[in-house]
């Protein structure tokens, strides 16, 4: 089980993630998932990275292939996003339900 605890941002929990620490949901928790679009520069690239550093699970989306791999190289989790494209939209959606076991706390 991946877990987020205040002793760690991503991975295991060093308390070992049994199941009398997973109880305790003052130390434990999974980080919240947010879509971030348009993060191939500029704000949307920003704010991936800074709420990324601050633990939450950032989906960060670009149009282009090329930007979603620069974003995946700067430790993010990136899918292709076209707003102007319904069927972009949908498979990007779909996908990160799919990543995120159905849970998405926000968008920006």
């Amino acid at each position: 089980m991946i877990l987020w605890c205040r002793n760690t941002l991503y991975g295991r929990c060093p308390h070992g993630g049994g199941s009398e620490y997973d109880s305790e949901m003052s130390d434990v928790m999974y980080p919240k998932t947010i879509l971030i679009t348009g993060c191939s520069s500029g704000i949307g690239r920003c704010v991936a990275l800074g709420l990324a550093k601050r633990g939450y699970r950032v989906f960060a989306s670009a149009r282009k292939e090329e930007d979603v791999r620069l974003l995946q190289a700067d430790g993010l989790e990136s899918v292709q996003l076209d707003l102007a494209d319904s069927q972009s939209i949908r498979q990007a959606v779909e996908e990160i339900m799919a990543r995120s076991g159905g849970q998405l706390y926000g968008h920006f």
